[in-house]
């Protein structure tokens, strides 16, 4: 019987346009059918077929409303069947969210993206104009998201148009928009635009570690190298209490040799977070080559402002060995072992020696 229902109902509706009736009579045909359909939809327990039917009877419903509001003989919209169906649908609506869900729980995106479309499509029909609409950011913000990770760009950046309205998700989906824009880059305007966005998300959330790492991503291309260097300026004159600013200033300035810029942003780096393994692992860097450009071809001789800068690249280093015994974070042994090469510690070498020797084995 319910075969015969769908087959029955799917001839009903090619016919409508064929018979070349009104839209009168089309709006009649079809609100039949989501009569049909629904009567379909409460004997149904099989959960896939649920929600299959569920989404023809929103499509249906949304079709006949269509030719519903359409001028009848008097030239005056007539939508006979609206209030009818905004009754008996209203409470199927939020369904369409718990078949999205469905359908991404089972890795089917493509159907749980036409269910968030189909929402968001009841959401904007004078179909339900009036009614509450709690999940409508809710549904453009996941479409937003299904619709990017399927490289739907143009399509992403409307549904996050549409959730950006949402306080609740708005920063969400100005992640989205900004990730269109990027994946959408062709020419140098683009780009322009694509930065522009960028930066004025990150000044109204500079705490968002998201955009400042986009913004990372865009700098280190090449190319941008001086822009990269300007941007690590700004932001710690913004705030100089900002530890990844003064980071990315000293490696700013280690990628151009400038070693005494480079230590300098570093220990204040260092002020802020005495323990950053990162920061005092390239300050011991930063004084080991500034103590290599000081030495002569005959390395056994090193003088004593050459030395200084060892002794300090050693403590430095040395700390970063308590603190990342295993390196984990940074591998700290080998740059060590130079600097203790060229102090001519023994010692200090027969320690790592040996470490090195028990890691290999």
């Amino acid at each position: 019987m319910q075969r015969w229902l769908f087959a029955g109902m799917l001839l009903f509706s090619l016919s409508i346009h064929a018979q070349g009736e009104s839209s009168h009579d089309s709006a009649r045909v079809l609100n039949e059918q989501v009569g049909l359909l629904l009567i379909n939809l409460k004997a149904t327990r099989d959960t896939a077929t649920y929600y299959t039917t569920l989404q023809q009877v929103m499509q249906t419903a949304l079709r006949c409303d269509a030719y519903d509001s359409q001028a009848g003989s008097n030239g005056r919209p007539t939508a006979q069947y609206r209030h009818q169906n905004r009754k008996r649908l209203d409470p199927y609506r939020r369904k369409l969210m718990e078949a999205a869900l469905y359908y991404t729980a089972h890795s089917r995106n493509k159907e749980a993206l036409h269910c968030y479309d189909l929402y968001l499509g009841t959401s904007n029909s004078r179909l339900f104009e009036g009614e509450q609409d709690s999940f409508r950011g809710q549904a453009a913000y996941y479409a937003a998201l299904l619709a990017y990770g399927g490289h739907q760009y143009v399509r992403a950046n409307s549904y996050a148009d549409i959730a950006i309205r949402d306080t609740n998700f708005a920063r969400d989906a100005a992640e989205i928009k900004v990730g269109c824009m990027r994946e959408m880059m062709v020419t140098h305007n683009d780009s322009a635009r694509y930065l522009i966005a960028l930066l004025e998300l990150h000044d109204k959330a500079p705490q968002n570690p998201t955009y400042f790492h986009m913004l990372l991503e865009y700098f280190s291309s090449a190319g941008h190298e001086k822009e990269l260097e300007q941007f690590a300026y700004d932001e710690v004159r913004k705030d100089s209490t900002d530890l990844l600013a003064w980071l990315l200033l000293g490696e700013v300035k280690m990628k151009r040799q400038l070693w005494p810029q480079a230590v300098k942003a570093y220990k204040r780096a260092i002020s802020l977070a005495p323990d950053d393994v990162g920061a005092i692992y390239n300050l011991g860097v930063c004084h080991s080559a500034m103590a290599q450009q000081m030495m002569t071809d005959d390395e056994s001789e090193v003088s004593d402002s050459c030395r200084a800068l060892l002794e300090t690249a050693r403590q430095q280093l040395e700390r970063v060995g308590a603190l990342d015994p295993e390196q984990e974070q940074v591998e700290w042994v080998k740059p060590l072992y130079q600097v203790y090469l060229k102090l001519g510690d023994r010692e200090g070498l027969g320690r790592l020696t040996s470490r090195l020797r028990r890691a290999q084995q």
